[in-house]
């Protein structure tokens, strides 16, 4: 249920600090979220209550740098070691492949912004 308190409240007396935010390790991670409630993602998918790319993305996420997805190893004879390292699902739902996304569009808006300010400048 929503609060109405929350939407009739005088916001500008509300400010939001980073500095104030403390990282909690007991937080639930949205993965973990994804876990707990993945039967009830299955069932809507079942019961054609949701699109069928809804549970892709879930199942891309939950396996999101895993070697389910697949790996690439990596063995470096002159110190006789190896690095293995997992595939990324590259899904825009995903909380860290999601991030690149959202970098990447954000600088090809700059570049287009910046660049059309150039344009309008030279003519």
């Amino acid at each position: 249920m929503i609060d109405i308190q929350i939407h009739t409240s005088n916001h500008s007396t509300i400010t939001f600090s980073y500095d104030s935010v403390q990282y909690d390790p007991n937080k639930p991670k949205i993965k973990d979220l994804l876990w707990n409630h993945y039967n009830w993602f299955v069932e809507m998918d079942q019961q054609k209550m949701a699109r069928s790319c809804i549970l892709d993305n879930v199942q891309k996420v939950l396996l999101c740098n895993t070697s389910f997805l697949g790996y690439d190893a990596f063995e470096f004879p002159d110190c006789d070691n190896f690095l293995i390292m997992n595939h990324k699902c590259h899904s825009r739902f995903c909380t860290s492949c999601g991030v690149k996304y959202q970098k990447k569009l954000a600088a090809k808006a700059e570049c287009r912004r910046n660049f059309g300010t150039q344009m309008s400048l030279s003519s």
